[in-house]
């Protein structure tokens, strides 16, 4: 956070406006640590800046431009699994009705690995459709009658027009991939995509930056790729790790001082297996 806040504070010292620097993160919590430091360290109101976690940036887009995809002006946000949950096995009852739960074992057809799967599919950017035929090449019999309620559920929350926060960066991506063809302007919103914690992000994260990279914003992230702790949420290390291949000409800084740590921790991490 203090290097992420240090890298705010030299474009905004090089003349680069803040409303043009997006800094992306993944808690609340974290979004307003950011905020805080960056004020105590400039005289800047950060309230109404995009500084946030990238379900609040996704937000954003999909109030400014979630209808070019169809995306109903006044959805509603689902926060409650438990309103998902029972959605889900109301679809998995009617699935199951026409035999594609036929020989799959109680335990893979449980409710909550179901949405676990669909909120998978949307971290990797997979619609319906895809995980379907990605389930039928693997033959995952699983998850070809988890693709069938993951395709109702959709069809649900279109019809009620509501959308649930694994769905948010999904849609998001996509309506700044429309803005990206149809020449639109959001997508060249910004001129900096400052990311935290970038060892954690997932396939649809990494795809919301480059669709801003995309329109010609600069991207830099502060990450640790020994520090991924977060694959089972869906993300992957590999983005850090190709970083310099995603991104050429990026130059790698390595922080080498650790501040948090006594000398006898630092020893002991460096030396584990």
């Amino acid at each position: 956070t203090t290097t992420l806040v240090g890298r705010y504070a030299f474009l905004k010292s090089k003349a680069v406006a803040p409303p043009e620097i997006l800094c992306c993160t993944f808690s609340r919590r974290a979004a307003d640590e950011i905020k805080d430091r960056i004020e105590q360290v400039m005289p800047l109101k950060t309230k109404s800046l995009p500084i946030g976690t990238f379900h609040s940036i996704a937000l954003q887009v999909l109030r400014t431009i979630g209808s070019n995809i169809g995306v109903a002006t006044d959805f509603e946000i689902w926060t409650k699994n438990y309103e998902r949950t029972a959605i889900i096995e109301t679809l998995k009852v009617e699935v199951k009705k026409e035999g594609f739960y036929k020989k799959i074992s109680d335990d893979d057809a449980e409710t909550s690995a179901i949405l676990e799967y669909i909120d998978g599919m949307r971290e990797a950017m997979l619609d319906p459709d895809a995980a379907f035929l990605k389930a039928l090449e693997e033959d995952d019999k699983p998850s070809i009658a988890h693709s069938e309620v993951y395709a109702r559920y959709e069809a649900y929350l279109n019809v009620e027009q509501k959308i649930d926060f694994p769905r948010m960066v999904q849609l998001a991506c996509k309506a700044l991939e429309k803005d990206r063809q149809d020449n639109g302007v959001y997508y060249k919103k910004f001129k900096h995509v400052l990311v935290d914690e970038y060892q954690d992000i997932n396939q649809a994260q990494k795809t919301l930056v480059d669709q801003f990279v995309a329109g010609g914003a600069h991207v830099w992230a502060v990450g640790d790729e020994k520090q991924a702790i977060y694959a089972w949420r869906g993300s992957d290390i590999k983005f850090i790790q190709d970083f310099e291949h995603d991104f050429p000409g990026a130059q790698i800084v390595a922080l080498r001082e650790n501040y948090r740590s006594a000398k006898n921790i630092v020893l002991m991490a460096n030396n584990l297996a």
